[in-house]
Parts: C-alpha cells; structure tokens; sequence
C-alpha cells in the first residue's frame, strides 16, 4: 500500500525543481485514453505531443512548454499538450502515436524506462 501523504509530499518537493533540468522516469504510451487538454490552449497543429501526468501539473503549469522524451538511445522534443489523468501518482507519460513511433514500434504498446525533462528556460 503507498503511503498517499508521503508520495504527495514527494511530488510537491519535486514539482519545485521542475524547473531546473530534472529529469524523469516513468513509462511511456500512446493511446489517448485518460488525457484531457491542457486548460491553455496549446497550438493544435503539433504532431510530436505529450501528455504529462495531472498529479504533478494540476492546473496545467508548464502546458505547451517544450520537453525532451528520451528512450534506449532515441529521443525526441514534444510539446506538453494535455493532462494524463490515468499516469496519476506516477511520472509515466502518453505520447501522440507520431511521437510513439519516432522512438519505438507501435506495436509495443508501452514503453519503460523513459525519461523526460523541461527544455531549460531561458
């Protein structure tokens, strides 16, 4: 069982260093099931897209900011687009099926360990 105060607690220290070159690592996917957009719009002609997980980003901070998914020796840069409310608790993300199939066969489904991270801001 996990402790839910502890994990929170643990988020909250590292939502705070978010915006430094933190990376994470998690498990990556691509189907579209349990995201919703981010509440800012972001441009909608992106194909290269994330979604990040809602635990981490409640209210949407650092939507349509860029972020670099690397997995085994590929990586590609995506845009923060929408909320992963089934990556909850976890710093597994959803990508866009175009950005799944840049790093790994469609096929697979999921993907693990991936990590991601903000491009720094300038």
């Amino acid at each position: 069982m996990v402790n839910t105060k502890s994990f929170f607690a643990t988020l909250a220290a590292l939502s705070l260093s978010i915006g430094s070159a933190t990376a994470f690592t998690g498990r990556a996917s691509w189907d579209v099931l349990g995201t919703k957009p981010c509440p800012i719009e972001c441009d909608k002609n992106l194909d290269y897209r994330v979604a990040l997980p809602i635990t981490l980003f409640p209210n949407g901070e650092r939507c349509c900011e860029r972020v670099h998914v690397q997995y085994q020796d590929r990586g590609i840069d995506v845009t923060f687009t929408d909320l992963c409310l089934s990556c909850a608790n976890s710093f597994n993300i959803s990508l866009s099926h175009q950005a799944f199939s840049q790093i790994a066969d469609l096929k697979l489904g999921q993907i693990y360990p991936v990590d991601w991270t903000f491009f720094p801001k300038a």
